[in-house]
């Protein structure tokens, strides 16, 4: 005998009770227009905070320059969102008002003319005298000029002689060189002695300085060997002498004596 089909229960055909997913149903899936709308709310959540940023939020903790911190610091003036580096920065003293781009302000060292420096060098002392200016040796003897137009300055054995523009090259040689070695009084010496040897003979030309220079050795009528530096310097037609005199033993000081007056001497009118 075939025995009949169970009956279902009840339990077994309810429906699922509210709230609570049926077993087996496919999850809910997000179509085209809400996720398009989701982009559009983020944009929209986007844009605001950057326009926030930009109009006072958290302005209260920068300093005006991107990257850098600073405590201690005001915050940005209620005028303006940003700070620039020269508005953060404080003004020192000399700090004028604000110049056109591209010129610099002026402050307290430029902008007054410099005086010309009357500083010599240590050892030297700055002479002026009619018709030039130099340094010569500090605490040496110095004498005003003489019958021959030049001035003395003198110390023991060596002594400086600087003749400012004397001779003219219309009247002895438009040559430096020539006229050092043929027509200049104060190698009249050199020329007359019987043994005498000159050295380093050159002319040179710098701009507008235009100078012969030479070393000149001779013995004098006391049976003296003298070594003497000279410089005939021309300007504007005439010569200006610098000439450094002492003993043969002691050249490498002629020579240091010479460099240094020669350097700063500057013809005057």
């Amino acid at each position: 005998m075939t025995e009949a089909p169970p009956v279902p229960r009840a339990a077994d055909t309810a429906p699922p009770k509210a709230g609570r997913r049926a077993s087996g149903r496919a999850p809910r899936r997000i179509t085209g227009r809400r996720l398009s709308a989701a982009v559009a709310s983020c944009v929209l959540l986007g844009s605001l905070a950057a326009w926030g940023l930009t109009h006072g939020w958290g302005d209260a903790g920068r300093s005006g320059t991107p990257g850098s911190t600073s405590q201690g610091k005001p915050p940005a003036s209620a005028s303006g969102g940003r700070t620039s580096d020269a508005a953060s920065q404080e003004k020192s003293p000399d700090s004028a008002s604000p110049s056109p781009r591209g010129t610099p302000t002026p402050t307290g060292s430029t902008s007054r003319p410099s005086a010309p420096s009357t500083a010599a060098t240590a050892g030297y002392r700055l002479v002026q005298e009619d018709g030039f200016r130099a340094e010569v040796p500090a605490g040496w003897e110095a004498r005003p000029r003489n019958a021959q137009g030049q001035f003395r300055y003198s110390q023991g054995e060596i002594e400086v002689v600087l003749v400012p523009g004397r001779d003219t090259a219309a009247r002895t040689s438009a040559s430096p060189v020539t006229y050092q070695r043929e027509h200049e009084p104060e190698l009249a010496s050199f020329r007359a002695s019987t043994w005498s040897t000159a050295t380093g003979l050159a002319l040179v030309e710098v701009g507008s300085r235009r100078y012969a220079h030479g070393s000149f050795t001779w013995v004098d009528d006391r049976g003296r060997e003298l070594f003497v530096r000279n410089a005939a310097l021309l300007v504007d037609g005439r010569y200006h002498l610098v000439l450094v005199i002492g003993p043969e033993a002691r050249r490498e000081e002629v020579e240091k004596r010479h460099a240094q007056v020669f350097s700063t001497y500057r013809a005057t009118p």
